[in-house]
């Protein structure tokens, strides 16, 4: 996925993410499948929504969440300590970004506890030997602003990780028109996403 679209896409999910945390909600468990396409416009535009608030808390400040909740690709480092706060969330939504960018994850294993091994020590990089069936952008072709992001929501620490409002206002949305998607270009990138997940899926499920 370009930079652009990338962009766009994150913006839409940073905004509804700042808003839940203005207001004490966190959701703790986003992942691309629970961030909906709400309408494609004629021109190609995509609107998001973010859904599945089932798991969801409202949590008082500088109170902290117990019990291990999410899902493995996405979930953060300090919700496997059992111990964390709205900051979870960002984390998520750096991994999603991380995919949308690459085509891959950046904690990846042959099954669900390799993955949260590699999560548990919060270690990635930005070049990868694996490629998926997805055409994946080469890092070094994405912007310093992008990594830039992507490193400050993937902190280990969330008392030093970018907050939501902070991540909203990010240097790397500056500047960009958010022009709109071809209804060409839209229905690829939803075809994108469906190999992905339909290869992490298989992954999953022959190494089991």
């Amino acid at each position: 996925m370009s930079e652009e679209d990338a962009a766009y896409i994150t913006k839409q999910l940073l905004s509804a993410v700042t808003y839940c945390h203005s207001r004490g909600i966190v959701h703790r468990d986003l992942k691309p499948e629970n961030v909906l396409i709400e309408s494609i416009s004629t021109n190609g535009k995509i609107n998001i929504k973010v859904i599945d608030f089932g798991t969801a808390l409202f949590v008082p400040p500088n109170k902290k969440l117990v019990g291990v909740l999410g899902t493995p690709y996405y979930i953060a480092p300090e919700v496997i300590r059992g111990n964390y706060n709205e900051k979870c969330d960002i984390w998520s939504i750096g991994v999603i970004l991380y995919i949308l960018l690459s085509g891959h994850a950046p904690f990846n294993g042959s099954n669900e506890k390799e993955i949260m091994d590699k999560v548990k020590k919060g270690k990635y990089a930005f070049k990868s030997k694996f490629f998926c069936m997805i055409e994946g952008v080469i890092w070094k072709n994405v912007s310093e602003e992008a990594v830039d992001l992507i490193k400050r929501m993937l902190t280990y620490d969330p008392e030093k990780r970018i907050s939501a409002e902070q991540a909203y206002k990010h240097k790397w949305f500056e500047g960009r028109g958010f022009n709109t998607l071809s209804p060409e270009r839209t229905q690829e990138l939803i075809s994108n996403i469906n190999e992905f997940y339909v290869f992490y899926f298989f992954n999953l499920k022959v190494f089991r």
